[in-house]
């Protein structure tokens, strides 16, 4: 990053010892950063937040809630955007869980949900135990990544609440491709 994010970062790691930074030598996308995180990290739980988008203030804590209460692996949340063409896709299930394989699949194949990885809150134990990483090098990693979810997961919970709010950026890798 050229834009100070690193000197930014650093003052919250010396105010909050939970925060953590890795930084990486060169730019190596964001398969390779977001696979990197999920290796260091200590948590139970793993969410993404891009770097232009933000969390409702309840966001985490209320989708930990609906994972302790439902024991599901995924828990996905609804979205807000400014754009009106719905940029990453609109969480189309009105379910409140998927209890088998098979519905998680459907799910996917039926694009109930985004692709994305933001809007997920997820085990790590789950991740790893099923070596579900992001493919680097390759623009669109979120729809493979996203297909290894659900080709594994016995349970997915929606939160029909919008609790990320996605910012489009028009210069960004998917907006130029």
């Amino acid at each position: 990053s050229t834009d100070g994010s690193i000197k930014i970062i650093n003052s919250y790691c010396e105010k909050d010892e939970r925060i953590k930074l890795f930084p990486n030598d060169k730019n190596c996308g964001a398969a390779a950063s977001r696979n990197k995180a999920l290796r260091e990290a200590k948590g139970r739980w793993i969410a993404f937040l891009d770097s232009d988008d933000l969390l409702m203030p309840t966001c985490i804590e209320k989708l930990v809630n609906k994972a302790n209460e439902t024991n599901a692996e995924i828990v996905m949340c609804k979205h807000h955007s400014d754009e009106s063409n719905n940029y990453g896709g609109q969480l189309l299930f009105s379910k409140e869980i998927l209890t088998t394989n098979a519905e998680c699949i459907k799910s996917f194949a039926m694009s109930w949900f985004n692709v994305a990885p933001w809007c997920k809150l997820i085990k790590k134990e789950f991740l790893l135990d099923n070596n579900i990483f992001f493919k680097e090098g390759i623009i669109n990693e979120d729809a493979p990544w996203s297909f290894q979810l659900c080709l594994n997961a016995q349970r997915i919970a929606f939160l029909q609440e919008d609790l990320y709010y996605y910012r489009y950026n028009s210069n960004s890798i998917m907006s130029k491709s």
